[in-house]
């Protein structure tokens, strides 16, 4: 699959894998636009990559596979509160992905998942906002 001129090199990485089934993202929109669905790296094409990712990472998109990933963000990462968790339903039609836990203990958990998206995809039209009712923390 041809990928976008700005991906660097081996990007995305051998070891991703078609996506497959439910995934979580934050967007800004009550119904999902396109606008949800740009990358760090798009957004932001003439900064440096920010610490801790590779710049492979900054062109995918941050997505987590559970509800118990999305509490876990929220918890850690008060910025997304602002944001709403949407969620689609994803065949190997909408890119690859692959499992990218972020590290320390203000990670956003083992459940992270960096995101692909095919070129010509139009992931927006399958996703919707959702309630997710997070437990209280320990």
């Amino acid at each position: 699959m041809p990928w976008p001129e700005h991906f660097p090199d081996g990007c995305p990485p051998e070891n991703a894998h078609p996506v497959s089934g439910k995934v979580y993202r934050f967007v800004d929109n009550d119904i999902p636009e396109a606008d949800d669905f740009h990358s760090w790296r798009e957004q932001n094409p003439s900064q440096p990559c920010p610490p801790g990712l590779t710049e492979c990472q900054t062109c995918g998109l941050s997505v987590f596979t559970t509800e118990e990933g999305v509490c876990t963000a929220l918890r850690r990462k008060p910025f997304l509160r602002k944001k709403k968790p949407a969620l689609g339903n994803l065949t190997s039609e909408f890119g690859v992905i692959l499992n990218t836990p972020s590290q320390g203990k203000k990670g956003t958990g083992e459940n992270h998942h960096t995101w692909w998206v095919s070129p010509n995809a139009e992931p927006w039209k399958v996703f919707h906002v959702i309630t997710v009712s997070c437990p209280d923390p320990e």
